[in-house]
Formats: C-alpha cells, sequence, structure tokens
C-alpha cells in the first residue's frame, strides 16, 4: 500500500504515479489507502517539490523536480537533465481525460529520467531506439511546431537567447510639428477611429 511508504517517512515524502503527471492538474499523489499495481511505474517524491494544495503541474513543477540533480551535474560538468526544450521528441502527449476534454500528459519516460536521472524499467535505453532528434539531454517540452513557437514566444527559449523586446528607429525630422501640418478636420475623433466610412 502506498501508506506504508509514505509513513516510512513521516509524511515528508509521497508516493505518485508515474504516468499520471497532466499539465494545468493536480500532482498524481496517491491516497494512503491506495494499493500499488505490479507492472506500474510509482515516484517517491518530496512533498516540498510539487505544487501545493490547489496549484497544479507545470513546467516550472517539473523543473523544480530536478533542481538538485541540475546543480550536482553542472558542478560535474555532465549532462543528464532533461532539457524543457531543444530537441524533437516532447514529454508531452495530448489524451483525453474520463471527461473527453483533452489534457497534457507528462510522458511516463520523461518524469522518471527527470526525478531519478534514468529511464523507466523497460524504457529504451541510450543505445538502442531511441529517436533520432534526441540530444544528450533527453526529450523536449514541444512536440509540434505550434507548441514549439508558443513556448519560445512565452519563454523566450529560441537558440538559448533570454528574450529581448524588438526595437525599431524612430525617425524624427526637423521643422514643422505634425500638428501644424494637418488640418483640424483630419484629427477628428470620427476619422481616427474610423467612423467617417459609413457616413458617406
Amino acid at each position: 500500500m502506498a501508506g506504508e511508504v509514505m509513513m516510512k517517512h513521516a509524511g515528508r515524502l509521497v508516493v505518485c504515479r508515474a504516468d499520471g503527471f497532466r499539465l494545468g492538474r493536480p500532482a498524481p499523489v496517491l491516497a494512503i489507502e491506495d494499493r500499488l499495481e505490479a507492472g506500474a511505474t510509482y515516484l517517491v517524491l518530496p512533498v516540498d517539490r510539487l505544487p501545493q494544495g490547489r496549484d497544479v503541474v507545470t513546467a516550472a513543477s517539473l523543473a523544480a523536480l530536478t533542481y538538485d540533480r541540475a546543480l550536482g551535474a553542472a558542478a560535474a560538468g555532465g549532462g543528464g537533465v532533461p532539457l524543457l526544450a531543444g530537441s524533437a521528441r516532447s514529454p508531452f502527449e495530448y489524451v483525453k481525460d474520463d471527461g473527453g476534454r483533452t489534457v497534457i500528459k507528462v510522458t511516463e519516460e520523461f518524469i522518471v529520467k527527470a526525478v531519478t536521472g534514468r529511464r523507466p524499467p523497460g524504457g529504451r535505453g541510450r543505445g538502442g531506439g531511441e529517436a533520432e532528434g534526441d540530444d544528450a539531454h533527453g526529450p523536449a517540452l514541444c512536440s509540434t511546431p505550434e507548441l514549439r513557437k508558443h513556448y519560445e514566444q512565452l519563454v523566450g527559449a529560441t537558440r538559448g537567447r533570454p528574450w529581448s523586446p524588438r526595437l525599431e528607429t524612430i525617425n524624427e525630422r526637423n521643422g514643422r510639428r505634425v500638428v501644424d501640418v494637418v488640418s483640424p478636420g483630419r484629427l477628428s475623433p470620427v476619422r481616427l477611429l474610423g467612423l467617417d466610412k459609413g457616413i458617406r
């Protein structure tokens, strides 16, 4: 039972089913009375690393699961921590929930690798059958060009550069001000809002 594992660690750790993580939904923490199923993959995670209360799983909360390992890998000069963007494979899949709505599921392979640094039992190893586009850091956050575009717009993850606004040159000219040149009739609010088109 899941409760036996949680009781051993005095409420500091919880058991989650690895294939139950969905973006925008609460973390799939098992209840104390839930039975563990043979053949299923479970994760024992620190409570403070999971979204709390009404908070939901996000890309940021997934990154929090790998925070300590990311620091250790950076100090050792190694990789191994899955990236949330940048390669051809995605850790997310579109699936239908019980109510028929489309939700974004975090793949079991990604979540296990994010937490443990290893692939799940029965998963593909490094040497065999990994998709061509994968880099050494694991699968990407965005599986479709549309998702990748939205992610890059929101997070600014294009080619490793931080986001910065596009700057446009402002042309200034010497001489009379624009107000002096334009007749008062042209500055009418009716014309500025385009309401004069239906009057004629």
